[in-house]
């Protein structure tokens, strides 16, 4: 009796284990979207657990300097010159050179440093409920996207609809 609990209770826990535990590989030498290293990772985020070297080659972070003060967002690479990012992290900014985005490291103030040269927000952001809550960052210089600490994201491609 006793061997049969502590075996179901070994294959429950087996079992939560396989299912919270996701390893993300594809080939490492795909144009976009893949991390030099196989990332594993769990499929909930409690208290979250840290990135390995070269796993999130196309997250950077931005660093945005407003009223003498400054704050941090995240965004994409999605090719050399382009970043995407949340236009609510950037609607309120007029000086596109107030935003530096360094890229290629965990640290957020290490990396191959860059300033943005334009802003360009979703036509139809709506600042009040955060719909279409995008926006892309023109580099002041391209990235090196054959370093291994950066990478693009691979984005889907366009396909046109009933309802554009």
């Amino acid at each position: 009796m006793m061997h049969a609990l502590v075996f179901r209770l070994c294959y429950l826990f087996l079992i939560c284990r396989i299912t919270y535990q996701t390893e993300y590989s594809c080939d490492s030498k795909a144009p976009c979207g893949c991390s030099q290293f196989p990332v594993v990772a769990n499929a909930r985020i409690v208290n979250g657990e840290n990135a390995g070297r070269n796993t999130l080659s196309w997250a950077v972070s931005l660093q945005i300097h407003k009223n003498g003060g400054s704050y941090r967002c995240g965004g994409t690479i999605i090719d050399e010159l382009y970043i995407m990012t949340a236009a609510h992290c950037v609607e309120s900014i007029r000086n596109p050179s107030d935003i530096s985005v360094y890229a290629g490291s965990l640290d957020v103030y290490d990396g191959v440093a860059r300033s943005a040269s334009e802003i360009h927000l979703h036509p139809y952001y709506d600042e009040v409920r955060h719909r279409n809550d995008i926006a892309l960052l023109k580099l002041d210089r391209a990235l090196d996207l054959s370093s291994n600490d950066l990478a693009k994201i691979c984005l889907p491609s366009a396909v046109a609809t009933s309802e554009e």
